[in-house]
């Protein structure tokens, strides 16, 4: 018998009242993320534009983690978004490119995120900048 000559064929499938194994598998990854943030002080970090989420399998996650009480926005070289989700130390972290493309996505296990504190450099210019005014006020002009 030849390749060709086994017959196949295409069933279409509904995965609608399937639940996606998604959604739980990736709670337990955040939650050892946690322990680990909280046990040895290591950040987590999952990237989700790497993963094959579906929109519902996104849709379940956003649903799981829910909305916490802070947004921060960072414009540079883009808007870049962290927004706290229902579990404190666990934030959804979306970069977009000037133009609103998103760049990048990922969930962040912090106490705070990372595109948060002030990067050395900007604080030593910010340090030459006020050393170098005349006056305190000169400095923020």
């Amino acid at each position: 018998m030849k390749l060709q000559d086994i017959p196949v064929s295409a069933m279409p499938t509904s995965n609608a009242d399937t639940p996606s194994a998604f959604t739980p598998a990736l709670l337990t990854e955040i939650a050892d993320c946690l322990a680990g943030l909280l046990e040895r002080g290591t950040r987590g970090v999952i990237d989700l534009r790497s993963l094959p989420m579906s929109r519902s399998d996104r849709s379940d996650l956003t649903d799981a983690l829910g909305q916490g009480e802070v947004t921060i926005q960072v414009d540079a070289l883009g808007r870049s978004e962290a927004r706290e989700t229902g579990y404190a130390g666990v934030w959804w972290i979306t970069h977009r490119a000037p133009d609103g493309m998103t760049v990048a996505e990922h969930i962040e296990i912090a106490a705070v995120p990372q595109i948060v504190p002030a990067h050395p450099d900007d604080m030593n210019r910010a340090l030459e900048r006020l050393r170098a005014s005349g006056e305190p006020g000169d400095a923020l002009q």
